[in-house]
């Protein structure tokens, strides 16, 4: 998948189940059901193991109302100011690495 085909056509804004084709509104949106999300999230003890799918089912719970790549490996890079996100290829890793030195604290 290439960078653009997360962007509606002509614009700088990902693809969404909204169609909101501005980047503010879109991230005051995201924002409020996110924010939701959490709180729900907030209210269940994490029980076992966090793994790679456990993470990515809570990414999709997050974003899936707003986005269709929810829950989904990135399969381009992305770029944010100041830089925080891996590069597409080092994500399940990256992840991965990060999981051992939770779970083993």
């Amino acid at each position: 998948m290439k960078w653009e085909e997360y962007l509606i056509e002509g614009t700088e804004v990902l693809k969404n189940k909204f169609n909101i084709t501005d980047n503010s509104e879109l991230s005051k949106k995201e924002k409020k059901i996110v924010l939701e999300r959490l709180c729900v999230l907030n209210l269940y003890e994490v029980i076992g193991t966090l793994d790679i799918e456990r993470l990515k089912n809570i990414h999709w719970y997050l974003f899936n109302a707003i986005y269709e790549f929810a829950g989904q490996f990135r399969e381009v890079d992305i770029f944010k100011k100041p830089p925080a996100f891996s590069k597409f290829q080092d994500i399940e890793k990256n992840l991965q690495d990060l999981l051992n030195r939770y779970n083993n604290i």
